[in-house]
């Protein structure tokens, strides 16, 4: 996180001195300004919107300083369920620790994520690895079932 408060005071001193933000200033606030400010930025190539978008960054984590920001991170528009659990988590509300509840129950769901660390979690030595999705090859056709319809006598009203 100091890291990021020095990169976000860097780009200050650069932009009070040339009025303009380099290609990685903008790569920055493409990468940031969703996780620090919780909304999303639309890109595009208007130099007057990654200069508010810089602004309100700036402000922000002078006011509020920065969250601390988990590792992995949902990709845009996914939401996660945990069957028992009421909360649907979405990128903003998503903590590692759910995260790494959700991936060990549902491992195919690594696709639903935008970033993730090698490794699971400190306590556990597990990797990404040891939890991506195996396919298994079904050759048979599913047969469907069907439950025989009881048909009702003439005379009798129907339910």
């Amino acid at each position: 996180m100091v890291d990021l408060l020095n990169r976000i005071e860097d780009m200050k001193v650069r932009f009070d001195q040339s009025g303009e933000l380099s290609s990685s200033d903008k790569s920055f606030i493409d990468s940031y300004y969703e996780r620090i400010l919780s909304k999303s930025f639309n890109r595009s190539s208007c130099n007057q919107c990654y200069r508010d978008a810089f602004i309100e960054i700036y402000i922000y984590v002078k006011q509020n300083g920065i969250k601390k920001m988990g590792k992995y991170i949902l990709k845009r528009e996914e939401l996660i369920h945990i069957a028992g659990d009421p909360q649907v988590y979405t990128r903003a509300n998503l903590t590692d620790d759910i995260a790494i509840k959700y991936l060990k129950k549902y491992p195919n769901a690594i696709s639903k994520f935008e970033s993730f660390p090698d490794k699971l979690d400190n306590e556990n030595e597990d990797t990404i690895s040891d939890i991506t999705p195996v396919t298994v090859e079904d050759n048979e056709p599913k047969k469907k079932t069907f439950k025989k319809r009881k048909e009702p006598k003439s005379n009798e009203p129907i339910e």
